[in-house]
């Protein structure tokens, strides 16, 4: 969780863990009675608090079941001098829930219990098996929608710049959620870039590194470059016969562009894709990662060619890694030498202000399965 002080401009970052049981036949009257001010006194939830030294954590109303939590009727001033952080676990709602209460910030988790892509393509967990190409082709097309809605079917765009496998989560069906939002941004339609580099080495696109600017476009190549992965099952470097070291799209396009694409293709599928989908996933990561961002489809277009809706929504393909694309920076050298001369890009430089979540895409709705959280901030604000 990242947090930032709105009156000292100071930011903090912590993550924590921990497990519980919760039992639902605790009843203090032992008869499913309620207590005197009419609320339940069975155990529903547990909470825990972020405080300064020596603070006194703010007491609920008795058995109300509020753990602490800031309600309708407390008032905190935003200039406290005992600022606190309070998160409840909930396992159904209660009638003193305040969610509308402007002072509450909600976060709705569904329980994804296949992990993370990268435990998947890249981890040697216990129990995981290869994924199949039918799942594949599903968590491509999951990603691509969610990246579709941020950018456009939200009220205002969400630039997320942290895609990547470890942040795309799995649920017991192998559907895929975009997860981890702490580095992004929230900007107007119109916004044409947020400044600052944010986000992980491998997956930022070559203006971002060139000029410190996230866009829509810089976006894409993150997705561009999972797409591959998710074909290829390799990290976003791949050590060639040569043991040179090259960035995963300017291997995959040198392939590509032989006429190798089944050297592309994960071993580990054993030969068992859809060739068709193969080749359409594989064009498509190397069309929006493509290392000209105005050479980049919409995403519109690039879901809608991954979906073979629209055989013509994308250009053909070069055979040759584009090397000398202009830009607003000049002529574009090896991605590989961009990454590796590169300072090391730091993922919290200057001040978060968002929240972690996980962002449900349009094939489901916003549900918990397990639990909801929610956050109530006095003087340490949340903000997208």
């Amino acid at each position: 969780m990242h947090l930032w002080d709105a009156t000292t401009g100071d930011v903090a970052s912590f993550t924590t863990t921990f497990t519980f049981d919760i039992s639902s036949n605790v009843d203090s009257n032992k008869n499913g009675s309620s207590s005197e001010d009419g609320s339940s006194s069975c155990c529903d939830g547990l909470a825990f608090f972020l405080a300064p030294q020596n603070y006194s954590i703010p007491v609920g109303g008795g058995a109300s079941g509020r753990l602490g939590l800031i309600y309708a009727n407390l008032t905190y001033d935003s200039a406290s001098e005992n600022p606190f952080v309070a998160v409840e676990f909930d396992t159904y709602n209660n009638e003193w829930d305040a969610w509308n209460d402007s002072s509450h910030l909600y976060l709705v988790y569904d329980y994804m219990e296949n992990d993370s892509l990268d435990s998947h393509l890249f981890g040697q967990e216990p129990g995981h098996q290869p994924l199949t190409w039918e799942i594949r082709f599903r968590i491509a097309n999951d990603l691509g929608s969610g990246l579709l809605y941020l950018h456009g079917g939200c009220t205002e765009c969400v630039l997320h710049r942290d895609i990547k496998p470890a942040n795309v989560l799995l649920d017991s069906r192998f559907r895929a959620k975009l997860s981890d939002f702490g580095l992004a941004r929230v900007v107007g339609h119109d916004d044409r870039s947020q400044s600052l580099i944010y986000g992980s080495e491998g997956y930022l696109a070559p203006e971002v590194l060139e000029t410190g600017k996230s866009t829509k476009s810089s976006n894409d190549f993150s997705f561009g470059v999972v797409a591959l992965q998710i074909v290829s099952g390799k990290s976003a470097y791949v050590i060639n016969n040569s043991a040179q070291r090259r960035h995963i799209v300017e291997w995959a396009w040198g392939l590509y562009g032989e006429g190798h694409v089944e050297a592309v293709v994960d071993p580990k599928l054993n030969g068992v894709f859809v060739e068709e989908q193969v080749c359409r996933l594989l064009e498509v990561g190397l069309h929006c990662a493509h290392p000209d961002p105005s050479r980049r489809p919409r995403m519109k277009d690039a879901m809608d060619a991954l979906n073979f809706r629209d055989p013509l929504a994308l250009a053909p393909l070069p055979l040759q890694y584009p090397t000398n694309r202009s830009s607003q920076a000049g002529l574009l050298p090896s991605l590989s030498r961009i990454l590796e001369e590169s300072p090391t890009v730091s993922s919290l430089q200057q001040p978060v202000l968002s929240s972690s979540g996980v962002v449900p895409l349009p094939h489901d709705q916003p549900v918990a399965s397990i639990a909801r959280a929610r956050a109530a901030v006095s003087r340490l604000h949340r903000t997208v």
